[in-house]
């Protein structure tokens, strides 16, 4: 798989449906009479002097001399969340951020403050932020998290945001607060198992959420040396993020970038695409596997199939010799002087793992009565694999199909089609199920062969 990279830049700022100047009005207005007073006249004209000023410098500047001539003004604290409001305007993004950590330390409930400076603005301070404002945003999430109630209690309430607006944004200062917890250990590297933790806690939130189950995806894989099941869930998030095309999905160039990753990286794991397709198909509708979810891998198959073959060399220990001692061997380059060395003259299968004689079908015989030659079946019962040769005659005939034992020495064998010609040295004793009798009722002669002398090599 390869190595582990953040799949998209930087994610954007959460966005709550409340515009900048609906939280905060863009000029003060005139206070009540038991609200805060203006020092003097000077003090207005500063501040007046604030509101007029064009561009960030100029405004920034006029808030110093404010701040400066008046440190101890009714309208400080006012004045401190204009510095914020401010740099949120004009994006400046490592000041709005440093002033929002700064309203914070005074007031942990500070709506502003935690949501459209810290909570939104830690996404844009590099790639990844410092170490410092990564625990800043950090810490902000988890009060956040913790104290939701407390954070969402009417007195926190900004005075231009209705009730119900209030109440309805719940669910997503909740999204923002772990999404950003989630993110910031994404960031911190070499922390995987814990950005693991953090991803699914978010995920299980909120599994619209494409990126981070990519996200996900890398914070498995890099486990997966030590723990190569992580490799195998890593995949599964990763195909959720190349085919999740609801609400927050990735780009579709993106998802197509994904699934090309995935698809390729299952090849190669599991060696096919066999299975591929229901992984895709759940992973579009399910954020999480199955818990029994797993993809084999090209040695688990092989371990399956080696498993399933000594099985079934324990059912069929004749066709196994035949598989493996003959044909097998036979049909390889090196066929020639395998039979030279090791069949030519032996007697087969030779009491091998306990099998004395071959199963054999009958498909032709030579000439139709009293044959002196059958063509035979024994691995495929349609195909003809061996041919069975008698110094004398098989009296009468049997019908085609018929099923047969037989032991034999090798004769010659042709490689393509495989066939293996056996002299059958003793009928009576070397073949069985030939019932067939002569006119006369004569079966097989007792000791048919015995002038060409006894089989050379094993038996």
């Amino acid at each position: 798989m390869q190595q582990r990279k953040q799949i998209l830049s930087i994610v954007t700022a959460v966005v709550f449906g409340l515009s900048l100047g609906w939280l905060l009005p863009a000029q003060t207005p005139a206070p009540a009479a038991k609200g805060p007073q203006w020092k003097d006249t000077a003090e207005f004209d500063t501040y007046q002097n604030y509101t007029k000023a064009k561009d960030e410098k100029g405004k920034e500047e006029a808030l110093n001399k404010w701040k400066q001539g008046y440190p101890d003004s009714e309208f400080a604290a006012q004045r401190e969340e204009e510095y914020l409001n401010l740099y949120l305007q004009f994006k400046d993004n490592r000041k709005a951020f440093d002033k929002a950590k700064e309203l914070r330390a005074k007031n942990p409930n500070h709506f502003l403050a935690t949501i459209n400076g810290i909570l939104s603005l830690i996404y844009a301070l590099g790639t990844p932020p410092p170490a410092a404002d990564l625990a800043t945003a950090e810490e902000t999430a988890k009060y956040v998290t913790d104290n939701l109630d407390a954070f969402l209690a009417p007195a926190n309430k900004p005075a231009n945001v209705t009730d119900p607006q209030w109440t309805a944004l719940k669910p997503n200062i909740q999204n923002a607060a772990m999404r950003v917890t989630a993110w910031v250990w994404v960031q911190r590297k070499g922390n995987d198992a814990r950005a693991e933790v953090e991803l699914t806690k978010y995920l299980q939130l909120d599994p619209t959420q494409a990126q981070f189950s990519s996200f996900l995806g890398a914070a498995q894989l890099a486990q997966a040396k030590a723990t190569p099941a992580k490799g195998v869930t890593a995949l599964y998030h990763y195909a959720r993020a190349a085919t999740y095309d609801g609400p927050n999905a990735l780009p579709a160039a993106e998802r197509q970038r994904l699934l090309t990753f995935v698809t390729d990286t299952y090849v190669k794991y599991h060696g096919s695409k066999d299975g591929l397709d229901p992984i895709l198909a759940r992973a579009k509708t399910n954020v999480f596997p199955a818990a029994d979810f797993a993809i084999k891998s090209t040695s688990d198959i092989a371990n399956d199939e080696l498993a399933k073959d000594e099985e079934w060399k324990k059912a069929h220990p004749d066709l196994a010799i035949w598989r493996d001692t003959v044909k097998g061997p036979l049909t390889a380059p090196d066929g020639a002087a395998y039979f030279a060395g090791t069949i030519k003259d032996t007697g087969l299968p030779g009491g091998v793992n306990g099998v004395e004689m071959f199963k054999a079908t009958i498909i032709s015989m030579e000439p139709a009565t009293r044959p002196k030659k059958l063509v035979v079946a024994v691995f495929d019962k349609a195909i003809p694999d061996a041919t069975l040769e008698f110094e004398d005659p098989l009296p009468g005939d049997m019908p085609i199909g018929t099923e047969i034992e037989f032991r034999g020495a090798g004769k010659s064998f042709t490689a393509n089609p495989f066939n293996i010609t056996f002299d059958i040295i003793d009928a009576e004793k070397d073949l069985k199920g030939w019932t067939a009798v002569d006119a006369k009722g004569k079966g097989p002669a007792k000791g048919a062969g015995a002038g060409k002398g006894k089989q050379k090599g094993k038996q």
